[in-house]
């Protein structure tokens, strides 16, 4: 059964998102306040989510931001199934192939406070009204005092506050940690005067509505004014981001902030998983903020996913069974929880194990990151240990595996970023390239991954496992460990390991994007960029043989497509495709695109070439396209069609324009 739409947007808004023009304003506002302060040669990524979870990037230069602003109107109108479409708030250095990382971030120029109020509901107009006039009062009261630069929108479903910052270069591990640090520090204050801003009818609304998981510098963020949909209980709300204000010229020194959180030493891993399995217990001080912390979460409604998730939790962080039974007892009794103690003492019992991977969902980011804030003097104490006994390097080793105490499938997916399918078109070979996210560093490596037998999973698994091994053996599994083995072990460890590459071979294979829109989405996106940029306009004849060679040379000069309507054929000049462009092989790349969409009827530029001949003896070269389907093309990509005219409306207008400029030359004399 099909979800039910349900649209939240007004007349008024409706009317701006269905004018190119006015649209197009209200999003370069929006992209000029995020990146005013930074250099414009550097790159930020637009990122389309779909609501059946499909990802779309590409990347745009600053300086080029007007073009990001067609492809993000041209993107929101082509499709109703997109969730939303986002931004990295603060600039990296170039192009990238797979999602960006902290570490291709430059500098951070943006401070975000993501208020997420309406998560789980529609909004109501008085409610949002309400809210957005205590956000609007927080932040008068927390930057307007020093006329801090800031910018608050309306994500449809909550509010953004952006806090402009001078640029600050991204550092390392321990810097990203400490910057961290400082934004939920920020988000904490903020939190707190929103609380004392809002008319105490709705203070429910913001109670733990801050999100303070959003700080790391590749966050990305909801474009302004691009339709936002959220399903709910089986129904898709749309709604629509808008600016609600901006204001202010200084910007906060965030780097002293962040120097100051390093001397402290105050940062702490936040994605861990230990092997303590009870060998460090909690002390008194690590129970009571753990107390602290789960009872803020302890509500009707939410007790049982909480005792769930905070159980998995405890069992991936290592801390004793007995320690993780006394801090849900104390919970129990200090809420004066009137369900019977017994079924959250099984929900403990039941959960304490790996079992539980989703447990993030069960808690939410907002939560964890308590956690391990209050945990982190236990973190130093189980850590100082680990090192003390475990290779530098090693993830898991082959006796994990064989135990079932590792999920290495799991783990492979959940470092999988992206996954390109290509098939060769002469030998039908299939190749997967994976992009892969390297724990320990933090960084995005691409692998491919060959069918090179093309026949059974057993073949493909060996050429998988090759591949794996040879690039990531050290991340995967440790290749001591095997050595350790027996000859039985050894033959479990290569059914186990066997079995699980099967399966990663099966995700693969059923999330692998087909290579006529992976491979080709940057190439038609810059085909796009010439059609609305490049052409003035669109001249139609009869056929191209009823005009001249010179009158086409000076269509061309003036940026002109001929459409030849009996031919079915629009004629362009070769030279429109020098367009600057940084995809290498742009010319052949895109005459394969146009190929397999069936706009050009052979493949390659040279077999849908003409020419013609000059009074002068010299000849001009032409491309032409299938007319019916390029015009097809450009309605279902939602672009901006060039003006049509008749070649008498054309020369008409030629005339009109020297008859006027003699008109005004004889009268100036």
């Amino acid at each position: 059964m099909m979800p039910r739409h349900v649209s939240l947007i007004s007349d008024e808004d409706r009317a701006i998102l269905e004018n190119k023009e006015a649209l197009s304003g209200m999003i370069r506002k929006y992209l000029e306040f995020l990146y005013e302060n930074t250099n414009k040669e550097y790159w930020f990524e637009v990122r389309i989510l779909g609501l059946d979870g499909s990802v779309k990037r590409r990347m745009f230069q600053i300086k080029r931001f007007e073009t990001a602003v067609r492809y993000i109107i041209r993107e929101m109108n082509s499709d109703g199934k997109i969730k939303g479409i986002y931004v990295t708030i603060n600039p990296t250095g170039g192009q990238k192939a797979g999602s960006l990382t902290n570490d291709d971030i430059l500098e951070v120029i943006n401070l975000p406070i993501d208020v997420d109020v309406f998560h789980n509901r529609a909004p109501s107009e008085v409610e949002v009204s309400a809210v957005k006039e205590a956000i609007k009062e927080a932040v008068q009261r927390l930057f307007g005092k020093y006329n801090f630069r800031y910018m608050v929108v309306f994500s449809g479903f909550g509010f953004h506050v952006y806090l402009k910052v001078n640029p600050v270069e991204v550092g390392d591990r321990n810097w990203q940690a400490a910057f961290r640090e400082v934004g939920r520090e920020l988000a904490d204050e903020f939190e707190r005067v929103l609380k004392e801003s809002i008319d105490p009818n709705y203070a429910y609304l913001v109670e733990n509505a801050v999100d303070k998981s959003v700080y790391n510098p590749s966050r990305i963020m909801r474009v302004a004014w691009t339709v936002n949909r959220r399903e709910i209980a089986g129904t898709i709300y749309e709604t629509v981001s808008k600016i609600v204000e901006v204001s202010g010229t200084n910007m906060l020194e965030l780097e002293g902030l962040i120097e100051k959180k390093l001397r402290e030493g105050s940062t702490t891993q936040e994605e861990l998983h230990i092997e303590n399995r009870g060998n460090t217990k909690l002390n008194s001080e690590e129970k009571d903020a753990l107390v602290a912390v789960l009872k803020n979460y302890y509500i009707p409604g939410r007790r049982h996913n909480l005792v769930l998730g905070f159980a998995a939790f405890a069992w991936h962080r290592g801390i004793p069974l007995e320690d993780t039974l006394e801090i849900v007892r104390r919970v129990y009794l200090e809420t004066q929880d009137s369900d019977p103690w017994e079924d959250r003492e099984r929900a403990v019992r039941d959960t304490y194990s790996a079992t539980l991977k989703n447990y993030k969902s069960y808690l939410g980011r907002g939560i964890i990151w308590e956690l391990n804030r209050a945990l982190r003097s236990y973190y130093q104490r189980v850590m100082k240990k680990t090192r003390e006994s475990s290779s530098e390097y090693s993830i898991t080793s082959a006796q994990r595996i064989l135990s079932n105490d590792f999920d290495l499938l799991g783990w492979l997916i959940e470092r999988t970023s992206d996954i390109i399918k290509e098939v060769d078109e002469r030998s039908g070979r299939v190749t997967y390239k994976v992009s892969f996210t390297v724990e320990k560093a933090g960084k995005v490596e691409t692998i491919v991954l060959k069918n090179k037998e093309r026949v059974e999973k057993e073949r493909m698994f060996y050429s998988l496992n090759e591949d794996f091994m040879a690039h990531f053996g050290v991340y995967i599994v440790d290749p001591l460990s095997i050595r350790k083995l027996n000859k039985q072990e050894k033959r479990k460890f290569n059914e186990v390991l066997a079995k699980i590459m099967l399966d990663y071979y099966a995700f693969i294979t059923r999330n692998a994007k087909e290579i006529v829109i992976e491979e080709y989405e940057d190439v038609k996106n810059v085909f796009l960029d010439i059609i609305e940029t490049e052409v003035f306009e669109i001249v139609k004849i009869d056929e191209l043989n009823s005009i001249s060679g010179d009158r086409v040379d000076e269509l061309f000069r003036k940026r002109i497509m001929i459409y030849a309507e009996n031919e079915n054929r629009i004629y362009f000049d070769p030279h429109m495709l020098e367009y600057g462009t940084d995809i290498r092989g742009f010319v052949r790349l895109l005459a394969k695109f146009l190929h397999r969409m069936g706009i050009i009827d052979k493949k390659t530029w040279r077999e849908v070439r003409r020419s013609k001949s000059l009074k002068n003896g010299r000849h001009i070269y032409l491309y032409y396209l299938i007319s019916d389907r390029f015009f097809d093309f450009l309605e279902k990509e939602n672009a901006m069609k060039p003006p049509i005219k008749t070649i008498d409306e054309y020369l008409n207008e030629q005339e009109y324009v020297d008859l006027d400029e003699s008109i005004e030359e004889s009268g100036a004399a």
